[in-house]
């Protein structure tokens, strides 16, 4: 009787040394691929092979902030104003050790994994096509990893550029006069006059306004105007700033589509936004 008590008790006894042994705050084992100290650990997840993708920016600027667009619809309008346009190419992998950059017709080969060129207006043709390349190596190429990988990778893109004009053709994209509603509000109209020569528009009307304001004189705010694109960006003082959000160019070149949010003028408070969506129709 004794004995087959002794027995039943040990495997219990094993039992209760082992979770006593292992402790209550003990770190359950780890599951990370990228973490050397577990088990499952995948060197080669770290390792990188040759990859040639690159962007096309454009830089829009303000009177105090910079900033760089990727070319989405492969063609960069270069704003009126401005008589020397700056372009940046960029490889999205920085990890390359070695790069070879060719851009249209120009003679050089540029190494850096980014870098910029200016497009000079009366210097070239109003409007082109530019083809470019990217070649990126890696010659530090895990071969236990990548057995078969190549060293170079080669990307090829090509976008298109046009010189724009405000009194004739060819017109910025986001240029002219707009008859806009919030359609929460569809019998109030007001009007934006978009100006992209300055690089900058101003700010928004207040809501449901019927009268005309010119952008780049009234309520006068940083706003970003791309190809397509119009940015609210709200900066500076309250009273300074009255609206955030941004405009997308529809059914080129016929209308623009907002989301914005815009709060009374001489607002201080900063807490009373209202959210709208205006459409506005470019006035023939």
């Amino acid at each position: 009787m004794h004995s087959f008590f002794l027995r039943s008790l040990v495997p219990l006894l094993v039992v209760f040394w082992a979770a006593a042994c292992r402790g209550p705050f003990d770190e359950p084992p780890c599951n990370d691929p990228y973490n050397p100290d577990c088990i499952n650990y995948d060197p080669c997840l770290t390792q990188d092979t040759a990859w040639a993708e690159f962007d096309v920016l454009q830089r829009v600027d303000t009177w105090d902030t910079v900033k760089y667009f990727r070319v989405t619809d492969d063609t960069i309008f270069f704003l009126p104003e401005f008589f020397v346009d700056r372009v940046w190419f960029r490889a999205r992998a920085r990890h390359a050790q070695r790069y070879y950059w060719t851009i249209g017709a120009d003679a050089r080969t540029f190494t850096d994994s980014a870098f910029y060129l200016d497009f000079r207006r009366n210097l070239l043709p109003v409007s082109d096509k530019i083809d470019c390349r990217l070649v990126a190596c890696v010659d530090s190429i895990d071969r236990t990893c990548f057995p078969t990988a190549r060293l170079c990778d080669t990307v090829w893109h090509s976008f298109y550029y046009t010189f724009t004009w405000l009194d004739h053709p060819p017109y910025h994209p986001m240029a002219g006069d707009f008859t806009c509603i919030y359609t929460d509000a569809p019998n109030d109209t007001f009007c934006l006059k978009i100006r992209p020569d300055w690089g900058v528009a101003g700010a928004f009307p207040p809501p449901f306004i019927k009268s005309c304001f010119e952008l780049s004189v009234d309520f006068p705010v940083p706003v970003f105007i791309w190809s397509k694109k119009i940015e609210f960006v709200h900066e500076g003082p309250p009273w300074f700033s009255r609206a955030r959000g941004y405009g997308i160019l529809m059914e080129h070149p016929r209308r623009i589509e907002f989301e914005v949010e815009v709060r009374p003028f001489l607002d201080t408070t900063d807490q009373n936004w209202t959210r709208h969506h205006a459409i506005c129709f470019r006035r023939e």
